[in-house]
């Protein structure tokens, strides 16, 4: 097969964060699929152009830093991924099959509504016994750095996706499944080109000390960035010890409340502008997912009850593709990271004291102010210096472990609309089911983290919107703050 293709891994995705964090990443189908099509399709991305790094290997040189094994081509014995599939003759939706009860069952819901329990207790039907879930699993064998998974039943499919946080982000996941979606259903022509095969597009924004006072982070946050981690983490350690049992679970919220709290907020907000001509100019702004954001967080800190002045910090992890246009191309797929955080730092008593409204704004104008480049070079140096180095453990992680809520919102990802109605069984045809707009589309998103070091509380993702307008969330909470919640959205029936 001849000599591999040697390339570092760029500078955004081997960092000491990524190479703690692997993902698996189930979607629920309510149709059987062909796992064959499924399989012949991504055979064939990774045989388009560049996409073939896909199917690289991860290696670790002398000098301990991360780079790409590839051939020039995959094959039997040399596959561009790891593919595995399981057949089940029962029924996943509408039987009391074992693993039936394990799964959510969305009925038509009017209120938010808890699902427990998430994935943890569907290892044995999402994936193989051997699934990788740590850096080692990867580096000391021969396996690609995309795991996939497929159960079937005889009414519905389970895909999942394994890898480590070093591959990709959320919008590189978006990337991957949208061009093999449009090569399942025969649109090999909309395949992006794949960008950053060996050029890194942010080498250099990490390269310079950053030159302006910071938004996010003060002064001597930075300078004491050997004394934060040891703070960070003892704070994290109590949290363990005091609470050391917390749950993952998934959240579903009717997309009808979720319009109805933005157009209320619209409405307190256009209020409350005192400036007649500024709200004519600029009027307020804000979108779904800030204020699905925002009210989950109002929700977290009332389960919480702390007092009026502890300090608040919601980070919101925002992709940063979109703001050097030039470093990447719009009509091209980046599969790598390119994300950093927002920072919302309040106190408790202005979010619980102001309407739900109130902190979605506020959410909204940080994220504007800290997405801007000057903004992104000077973070991004920071960052580097910390999380790739260690030297500044996780600078994300803000005060008291129980003032931080960290979101990352993947509703521009849209993972929802991922179409895979081509590889239904039995498909052919214009018929009533193919113009559905679910059908061959997900009807459930299950993510799971694996950390390599304890995670910390308050944690967890806007998964997006369904094919019926609802919201999904997984995170993770204390078990006593589950209590608590399941109390508190009771109380909106």
């Amino acid at each position: 097969m001849g000599q591999p293709t040697v390339i570092p891994l760029h500078s955004q995705d081997d960092t000491w964060m990524n190479r703690g964090i692997a993902l698996d990443f189930t979607v629920k189908f309510d149709q059987v699929l062909d796992p064959e099509h499924l399989r012949r399709s991504l055979d064939r991305l990774l045989e388009i152009g560049d996409w073939r790094k896909l199917g690289a290997r991860l290696r670790l040189n002398a000098s301990g830093q991360l780079e790409y094994h590839m051939p020039d081509r995959y094959d039997a014995q040399y596959p561009g991924f790891t593919y595995s599939t399981t057949t089940h003759s029962g029924y996943l939706n509408t039987s009391s099959d074992a693993c039936a009860p394990a799964l959510p069952r969305k009925p038509k819901i009017r209120y938010p509504t808890i699902f427990q329990p998430a994935a943890s207790n569907l290892d044995a039907i999402l994936h193989r016994p051997d699934s990788p879930t740590k850096l080692e699993d990867w580096i000391y064998t021969d396996r690609p750095q995309l795991n996939i998974h497929i159960a079937t039943f005889a009414d519905a499919t389970l895909v999942t996706l394994t890898w480590l946080h070093t591959l990709m982000d959320a919008s590189g996941r978006a990337s991957l499944l949208k061009a093999w979606s449009a090569i399942v259903c025969g649109r090999e022509h909309t395949v992006p080109p794949f960008h950053g095969f060996s050029d890194d597009p942010l080498a250099d924004v990490t390269a310079k000390p950053p030159l302006e006072w910071f938004i996010r982070l003060p002064w001597l946050l930075i300078a004491i960035q050997w004394l934060f981690p040891v703070l960070t983490w003892i704070r994290a350690l109590c949290e363990l010890v005091r609470y050391p049992a917390y749950e993952t679970r998934l959240v579903c919220v009717p997309g009808a409340m979720v319009t109805g709290m933005r157009e209320q907020a619209m409405q307190e907000l256009a209020a409350g502008d005192t400036s007649a001509a500024a709200a004519a100019a600029n009027p307020p702004f804000v979108s779904e997912s800030d204020i699905i954001v925002a009210w989950w967080s109002h929700c977290i800190l009332r389960c919480g009850r702390p007092s009026c002045d502890q300090p608040i910090t919601i980070l919101n992890n925002f992709n940063i593709r979109a703001v050097f246009p030039g470093r990447f191309p719009p009509s091209a797929a980046y599969i790598g990271n390119a994300w950093l955080m927002a920072y919302t730092n309040l106190r408790c008593g202005q979010v619980l004291g102001q309407p739900v409204s109130h902190l979605a704004l506020k959410i909204r104008k940080s994220l504007l102010d800290q997405r801007s480049k000057e903004q992104i070079y000077d973070y991004a140096y920071v960052q580097r210096e910390g999380i790739r180095s260690a030297k500044g453990g996780f600078l994300s992680s803000m005060g008291l472990a129980d003032s931080v809520i960290h979101c990352s919102n993947w509703h521009q990802a849209r993972f929802f609309d991922v179409d895979f109605s081509a590889a239904v069984v039995g498909s052919g045809g214009d018929d009533d089911s193919r113009r559905d707009p679910a059908f061959g589309r997900p009807s459930l998103i299950i993510p799971t983290v694996h950390c390599r070091w304890p995670s910390m509380m308050n944690l967890g993702s806007v998964i997006g919107k369904d094919a019926g307008g609802d919201w999904w969330l997984m995170w993770q909470l204390k078990k006593g703050v589950w209590r608590e919640m399941e109390t508190q959205l009771a109380g909106m029936r």
